[in-house]
C-alpha cells in the first residue's frame, strides 16, 4: 500500500461498500431551454420530464418515465436519447389564492425565470411577477426546485402594505398538481417568513408543495427508521442541520459567523473548508440522502471545488454539484453544493466534504461550476465559470448566449503580477471568443436546447460536456467537451468539439474564434506547427473588419498553433495582463465527401461601426478551406484545441515553476512559448502493460489489468493530467519509476493528506447495453524538462505499510 492510502484491505472493502453511487446512475437532473427566448424551460431526470412555460402557468408538460429504461448520465445528453421529452403529457396545475368566497388563479409570470442554481444534481429557478386573474399589484413569485426524484413548487407573496391590502382580511394559498396538493391559510396581519437566508429571496407568505416520485424522502424522515444527521465545521464547530421544505432535502449551513482557521479571499488559499457530515441510517435498507451544503461566505467564490471524502479523507467519487454567486450587493459570495450521500442499512457513515479554493495539495486546483448571474442584471443564462486557483476566472462561457452574442467571455492568466506587484488578484488576457459563428438568412444560429454534463468539477481535471444544436431549426448538431487542469505554470482550457451540419449552407462560417474585445492591441501575430515557426507578422493600423489574413492554410505536421505575442490590454493597467494563444492538436473535417486534416484560418481586425483606421486588434477564426464553396447536409468538423494564456516575462510571473521561469528569462513575449507547449506537451505515450491509450493530452488510459498499469511518457510541460478510466476500485497508488525505485507521487504533492488526486464514479453501458459503473482516477504528473518518464499504477492490496 501507499503512503497516502494506509488502510488495510479489510478496511478498504468496507469503505467501498459504502461508496457505491445512487442506484443505477439514476440520480441526475437537467435544466435547459426549449424556446430560444428562455420562455419554456425543460427539466429532465431518469424519473420524469417536466416543461414549464412562463406564459401559461395553468398547465405543464409532464410524464413519469419507466424505471426499467434507465439512461445513464452521459447518454442522456445525446440527441438520440431525447425523444421521451417530446412525448410529455399536458397536465393542469392550479396555483390559487382564495379570499373569502372568491378564487383567483395564477395565469402566467410576466418575467422570464431567474437561474439560481443548475448542474448535475439539482436545479432551482425563480418565476417573478406571478399573475393572478382578477387580482392586481400582488408581488408574487413561483419557485421551482428539481431533484432527480422530486420537484417542488413554492409560491411566495410579499410587498408593501398597499400591495397586500386585498389580503388584509385573511386568505388561503392553494397549489395542486395531479395528486399532489397543499392549502394553507394566512392572517395578513401576521406574516410568515420563509426560511431562506438570501435577502432577495425572503417572502412574507410562503407555501411549498413537494412532489416526490419515490418514497426516498418519506423513508429518510421516518422517526423510527429514518436518518439522523450531524455536521461539524473544522472538526469542532457544530453546524445547523435541518430538513428544508423549500429545497426538499437536508440543509447543512456553514454560516458566515463561523471563523475559518485560515485567511480568505485574495491570497494563496492552501487550506480547505472541511465540513464533517455524519449520517446514522436507522433503517434496514441502504439509503441515498439528498443534501445541500449552503456556505454563506465562500473563502473565495471565484474558484471552489467540493470533494466528498470518506472518514479517512480519501476521495469517494461521489459527485457534488457546485453552484455559486457573487453578484448580489451586500451579500458575500456564497455557494450551494448538492449531493446524494449513500449510507448502508443500519450503518453510521462519516463524510468529510473538503472545499478546495486556491490549491489542492501542492498545486493550484482546477474547478468548473455554474455561476448564477442574479444581481448582475441578467439572470436567465447558464453561465459557466472555470478557474485554476481562486484569483479570478480562468475562462467563462455564456453558454446560452443570453448576455452577449459569444460563447467565450472572460479570459484570464494564471499567477501574473499586477502593475503594483500585487499577487493573487484578478488578471486579464483578453476577453472574448466563440465556438460556431454562423448566420443563416441574417439570423445568428445560437445555442438551442443544450444539455450540460458535469462529469467532473475538478480539482485535478475538470470535464463538462455540452450537447445540443445551433439554431431553432437545429441547423447544426453539437457535441463538445471542455476541461481545465491543476497546474502551476500557465492556464490551459481544452476543447473537443464536433459539429454536424443538418442543412446546406454557405461557407461564411467560423468553427472557433479567439478575440472580440475592443481594448486589445495586437501588434504582432505568429503561427506555426510542430516543427516551429511558419511566420511572424506585424499588423498595421487598418479599418475595422480589415482582413489581415484570409483563409490561410496551416502546413506541416500537427500540432498547429497561433498566438498574439506582445499583446497589450489598454485600460487594464492595474490588472496583471498576459497574452493569448491557441494550440490545435487535431483537426478533421469532411466537406462534400472530401476529408481535410489541416485547418484553415483567417485573421481580421475587430469590427466596429466607425469606418476609420484603428490600431490592430486581431481576431483569429478557424474557417473552411478556400476550395470549399458550400457546406452540405452531412458535412462535419471535429477539432481538438486549447486556449493558453501566458505571462509576458519573468518579471510578471510569480508562480513557482522553475522550467517556465527559465524559459521566460530567455524568451519573453515570444512565439517560442506557444511552440514549446505544442511540440513538447506530450510527444508520445506508450502503455507497457495493463491498459490502452485513449488520449495523449490530457493523458487518458483505459485500464485492462485491474492490478497494475505501466506506461512511459515522452516529453511534457507543467503538471500533466494523467487519468485512468475503467477501474473497479478507488484504492490505487501511482508510482514514478526512478533509479532509486518506485516513488509514490504523494511524497511531492500531498500537503494535508490525500489531497493530490481526483476520483469520479461514472455510469455507462457495456457491450450488452447493461448499465455499469467504473471509477476514474486522475493525477497531475510534473514532467517539466523530463525527456522520458515511466509510471506504474498499482492497486492497493495486502496489509498496511
Amino acid at each position: 500500500m501507499s503512503a497516502y492510502d494506509d488502510a488495510a484491505a479489510e478496511s478498504a472493502t468496507l469503505v467501498e461498500s459504502v461508496d457505491a453511487l445512487p442506484c443505477d446512475g439514476k440520480y441526475y437532473a437537467h435544466a435547459y431551454q426549449i424556446a430560444r427566448d428562455n420562455q419554456i424551460m425543460a427539466f429532465e431526470s431518469p424519473f420524469f420530464g417536466l416543461q414549464i412555460d412562463c406564459s401559461d402557468l395553468t398547465s405543464l408538460q409532464f410524464s413519469q418515465f419507466e424505471s426499467q429504461n434507465v439512461v445513464p448520465y452521459v447518454d442522456s445528453l445525446k440527441k438520440e436519447c431525447r425523444g421521451r421529452m417530446d412525448q410529455l403529457m399536458k397536465e393542469k396545475i392550479k396555483i390559487q389564492i382564495k379570499i373569502g368566497e372568491s378564487l383567483y388563479s395564477a395565469t402566467n409570470a410576466i418575467q422570464k425565470p431567474r437561474l439560481w442554481e443548475a448542474g448535475r444534481i439539482a436545479q432551482r429557478f425563480e418565476y417573478r411577477g406571478l399573475q393572478f386573474e382578477g387580482l392586481q399589484s400582488l408581488n408574487a413569485t413561483l419557485w421551482v426546485v428539481v431533484w432527480p426524484d422530486s420537484f417542488t413548487f413554492q409560491v411566495d407573496l410579499g410587498g408593501s402594505d398597499e400591495e397586500l391590502q386585498p389580503l388584509s382580511d385573511g386568505f388561503q394559498i392553494k397549489i395542486q398538481f395531479l395528486d399532489w396538493n397543499i392549502e394553507k391559510s394566512f392572517d395578513a396581519r401576521q406574516s410568515s417568513v420563509g426560511g431562506v437566508k438570501v435577502k432577495e429571496q425572503k417572502a412574507e407568505f410562503s407555501v411549498v408543495l413537494p412532489c416526490n416520485l419515490t418514497s426516498n424522502l418519506e423513508d429518510l424522515e421516518a422517526p423510527e427508521n429514518g436518518v439522523d444527521i450531524k455536521a461539524l465545521a473544522y472538526s469542532k464547530t457544530p453546524l445547523k442541520v435541518e430538513f428544508s421544505q423549500q429545497f426538499n432535502c437536508f440543509l447543512v449551513e456553514l454560516g458566515r459567523w463561523v471563523k475559518r482557521p485560515f485567511e480568505a479571499m485574495w491570497t494563496d488559499i492552501r487550506d480547505y473548508d472541511i465540513i464533517e457530515v455524519t449520517i446514522q441510517n436507522k433503517g434496514s435498507a441502504k439509503v441515498h440522502v439528498p443534501i445541500v451544503l449552503y456556505v454563506q461566505n465562500l473563502a473565495n467564490p471565484t474558484g471552489v471545488c467540493a470533494i466528498v471524502c470518506d472518514g479517512d479523507y480519501r476521495s469517494t467519487g461521489i459527485p457534488m454539484q457546485v453552484s455559486k454567486n457573487w453578484h448580489i450587493n451586500g451579500i458575500p459570495g456564497y455557494g450551494y453544493f448538492y449531493a446524494y450521500l449513500p449510507v448502508n442499512a443500519g450503518a453510521t457513515t462519516t463524510y468529510h466534504i473538503r472545499l478546495a479554493y486556491g490549491f489542492w495539495g501542492s498545486l493550484p486546483s482546477a474547478s468548473h461550476g455554474n455561476l448564477s448571474l442574479v444581481g448582475y442584471g441578467i439572470h436567465v443564462s447558464r453561465w459557466e465559470q472555470l478557474a485554476i486557483g481562486c484569483w479570478g476566472e480562468t475562462i467563462c462561457f455564456d453558454a446560452d448566449m443570453a448576455l452577449v452574442p459569444k460563447i467565450i467571455t472572460d479570459v484570464r492568466t494564471l499567477m501574473v503580477k499586477r502593475e503594483d506587484g500585487a499577487k493573487w488578484k484578478f488578471s486579464d488576457a483578453g476577453w472574448g471568443g466563440d465556438w460556431l459563428d454562423l448566420s443563416i438568412q441574417g439570423e445568428r444560429q445560437k445555442p438551442f436546447q443544450w444539455k450540460f454534463g458535469y462529469l467532473s468539477h475538478g480539482p485535478c481535471l475538470s470535464e463538462v460536456k455540452y450537447m445540443g444544436w445551433y439554431g431553432k431549426e437545429k441547423s447544426v448538431s453539437l457535441e463538445s467537451s471542455v476541461s481545465t487542469l491543476r497546474t502551476d505554470d500557465y492556464a490551459r482550457t481544452f476543447f473537443n468539439i464536433r459539429y454536424e451540419f443538418n442543412r446546406e449552407t454557405h461557407t461564411d462560417v467560423s468553427f472557433f474564434v479567439l478575440g472580440g474585445q475592443d481594448r486589445i492591441y495586437t501588434p504582432v501575430i505568429a503561427w506555426g506547427n510542430k516543427e516551429g515557426l511558419i511566420e511572424e507578422r506585424s499588423l498595421e493600423k487598418k479599418n475595422p473588419g480589415h482582413p489581415y489574413l484570409e483563409q490561410q492554410n496551416f502546413v506541416g505536421q500537427s500540432p498547429f498553433w497561433f498566438g498574439f505575442p506582445k499583446q497589450e490590454i489598454r485600460g487594464e493597467d492595474k490588472k496583471g495582463c498576459g497574452w493569448r494563444a491557441i494550440v490545435i492538436r487535431s483537426f478533421e473535417a469532411s466537406f462534400s465527401g472530401v476529408r481535410y486534416n489541416k485547418p484553415t484560418f483567417s485573421v481580421r481586425n475587430i469590427n466596429r461601426r466607425q469606418k476609420v483606421s484603428i490600431d490592430p486588434n486581431g481576431i483569429f477564426m478557424l474557417r473552411p478551406p478556400k476550395e470549399v464553396t458550400s457546406i452540405k447536409q452531412g458535412d462535419w468538423v471535429s477539432l481538438d484545441v486549447s486556449i493558453i494564456t501566458l505571462p509576458p516575462s519573468i518579471s510578471t510571473y510569480y508562480g513557482p515553476n522553475m522550467s517556465l521561469q527559465r524559459h521566460l528569462a530567455d524568451s519573453p513575449n515570444s512565439w517560442k512559448t506557444i511552440h514549446r507547449e505544442a511540440a513538447e506537451n506530450i510527444r508520445s505515450v506508450v502503455v507497457n502493460s495493463g491498459g490502452e491509450v485513449v488520449s495523449t493530452y490530457p493523458i487518458v488510459i483505459s485500464v485492462v489489468d485491474q492490478c497494475m498499469v505501466k506506461l512511459t511518457i515522452q516529453g511534457g510541460i507543467g503538471a500533466v493530467p494523467l487519468q485512468f478510466k475503467g477501474l473497479q476500485s478507488r484504492f490505487y497508488t501511482l508510482h514514478h519509476c526512478t533509479e532509486e525505485g518506485e516513488v509514490p507521487i504523494d511524497r511531492d504533492q500531498a500537503v494535508h493528506g490525500k489531497d493530490f488526486y481526483q476520483v469520479e464514479y461514472r455510469y455507462g453501458r457495456d457491450e450488452d447495453l447493461e448499465v455499469i459503473g467504473h471509477y476514474y482516477i486522475t493525477f497531475n504528473v510534473i514532467l517539466d524538462e523530463i525527456e522520458s518518464s515511466t509510471w506504474v499504477l498499482r492497486k492497493n492490496v495486502g496489509t498496511v505499510q
